[in-house]
């Protein structure tokens, strides 16, 4: 179980306890305050958004919080039918954790308060766990310590990030419970099954609700349907590899008669949110299998293996069959802040002969498929986005903003379709269009030295190769190492670049990254920026990332 929203109900005793510890900042703190402002953040997110300026004790305010909190908990509602229903389980020998985001101290004592101690067998906080929620983390942890599998677990949860987390671990079975969310909402996010409370509760009630399609079965099947070669068996891994709103990655390993290939398999995650609806209207999904199935074998940079789409009965396509890279000799996501600089300038070398290979070619009547930055596609809704979105941006970032940076946001977004028609005249190629450390892997070479390989190309676009080289820098590196390595990064780039293309000149270079810095990755700021906290799989991402492009934007312009 979740507890907070599953078990029990306490937003009521956090607005009084939000209220009480902002008062004295003349903050007043009612419910539509603490929903926009509050609700499923941690404690140093809030207070670093709604404080930065002042000059307090962020650990002493926490703690404070949880004194608070102890004060007012009289208030707190035990969700109906939950302590039957705790004793039925206890009663029929099922085991029964807790897990929760909840800082240890509040939900030791929510669990005391409300006599939940004698029928709760182990507590998780996931905050101690390697990932919180809405990682699979914390309730792998619980499934762990139980020594149970996946497929003898029931999850129940409440809210998106908790749901994303429960469904990341794969259970047996996932419940909703309408406490947040309403059945149809709960509905969209994949639950097996909707319950309002737990009177009257009883598992062969719940264990009714089992989807009756085999999930593995489906998934087999679209496999078989790629492969003209027999196939002697295929093991599909429950563990997800990645998984978010958007789409999920399974390994599978496909034994045939004289070999067994190892994959991963990227299947289409058909929950309905902003991030997914977004997601479509970009088609991210079909510009992805459009990279594979017709531009894969021409990239001169190192991918994985494509071993074929994955296509349903009426063939639509659902998925991506990949090598498998999550390999010993293979590692994900350096942090490149911290190694040497030789490998980001390695990652430079690379996405340049990328670009240079397209540089001018004309693709898109090669390659009809792909897109440029003014194509319908793009304009004018990302347009129309940004000029809907900068308001309610501002009013919830503007703390994060000098008044310079506000200016440059205002300039690109009345100026955002001069940008999108710079980006897609001269000097065109193949651009990936969301090059970044979490999306190369990295092959360690006999000379300790790492090979790049890229993955995720949902993004491709016939583009400016500059836009590429921007993104990299602006997700990759923290604010201080960007201010360092930026002009190095430029420069290298445009070296290389201009030694093959005599005319590339640096003024069209400079303007062509003022371009690339005020496009996708303001887009992405103002996106993320205004989506709703319970559609983020990172909550953090925001905050972080603001701060980094108009950083960012402040060096360029």
């Amino acid at each position: 179980f979740d507890l907070d929203g599953t078990m029990v109900l306490s937003d009521d005793i956090y607005i009084k306890v939000w209220s009480k510890l902002l008062k004295e900042y003349n903050i007043f703190v009612d419910k539509d305050f603490f929903n926009k402002n509050i609700q499923g953040q941690t404690d140093n997110v809030v207070l670093q958004r709604l404080l930065k300026n002042k000059n307090i004790d962020f650990n002493f305010v926490s703690k404070l919080k949880d004194t608070y909190f102890i004060e007012f908990i009289k208030d707190i509602i035990i969700v109906d039918g939950i302590i039957e229903y705790l004793k039925y389980l206890k009663e029929n020998n099922q085991k029964v954790g807790i897990v929760t985001n909840c800082n240890s101290k509040c939900a030791n004592y929510i669990i005391d308060y409300c006599g939940f101690r004698e029928y709760t067998d182990h507590l998780v906080i996931g905050s101690e766990c390697k990932k919180p929620k809405p990682y699979p983390d914390p309730y792998i942890e619980a499934m762990e310590y139980f020594k149970v599998n996946n497929n003898e677990v029931i999850i129940f949860e409440d809210s998106k990030s908790g749901l994303l987390s429960g469904k990341s671990a794969n259970p047996l079975l996932l419940v909703g419970i309408t406490t947040v969310f309403d059945k149809n909402e709960l509905e969209k996010l994949y639950v097996g099954c909707v319950i309002d409370n737990y009177m009257g509760l009883k598992n062969k009630n719940i264990l009714s609700y089992i989807q009756s399609e085999d999930t593995h079965k489906y998934l087999k099947n679209l496999i078989y349907t790629n492969f003209k070669e027999k196939i002697k068996h295929i093991e599909i891994y429950d563990n997800k590899l990645k998984g978010g709103y958007i789409s999920d990655v399974l390994r599978v390993q496909i034994m045939f008669d004289s070999k067994t290939i190892d994959c991963v398999m990227k299947i289409e995650n058909k929950i309905v949110n902003n991030l997914s609806i977004m997601a479509n209207k970009l088609g991210l999904y079909e510009r992805e299998y459009y990279f594979y199935e017709a531009l894969s074998h021409y990239v001169p940079v190192k991918i994985p293996h494509f071993h074929g789409l994955l296509k349903d009965e009426q063939l639509n396509n659902r998925g991506i069959l990949l090598e498998n890279l999550n390999q010993d000799k293979f590692c994900l996501n350096l942090n490149l802040n911290e190694e040497n600089i030789d490998i980001s300038l390695k990652i430079i070398d690379e996405i340049t002969k990328l670009h240079l290979k397209f540089w001018n070619k004309n693709i898109i009547n090669l390659f009809p498929g792909l897109k440029k930055n003014n194509d319908q596609l793009f304009q004018p809704c990302w347009e129309l986005f940004v000029k809907e979105k900068w308001s309610m941006f501002l009013n919830k970032w503007e703390f994060l903003l000098n008044e310079k940076q506000i200016e440059i946001g205002s300039y690109i977004v009345e100026h955002f379709h001069e940008i999108q028609e710079n980006l897609s005249k001269d000097n065109l190629t193949l651009i990936h269009g969301d090059v970044k450390s979490p999306n190369l892997f990295y092959k360690k070479t006999e000379d300790d030295n790492y090979e790049p390989y890229f993955i995720d190309w949902q993004y491709i676009c016939n583009g400016k190769g500059v836009q590429d080289l921007v993104f990299f820098m602006i997700e990759s590196f923290d604010i201080e190492k960007l201010k360092i390595i930026k002009d190095l990064f430029l420069n290298y780039y445009f070296i290389k670049i201009q030694k093959e293309i005599k005319e590339y000149d640096y003024e069209t270079f400079i303007q062509d990254v003022k371009d690339s810095s005020s496009y996708y990755p303001f887009f992405v700021a103002v996106w993320f920026g205004s989506t709703p906290e319970e559609d983020l799989i990172d909550k953090n991402f925001p905050f972080f990332f603001i701060q980094k492009v108009f950083t960012f934007l402040e060096m360029i312009y």
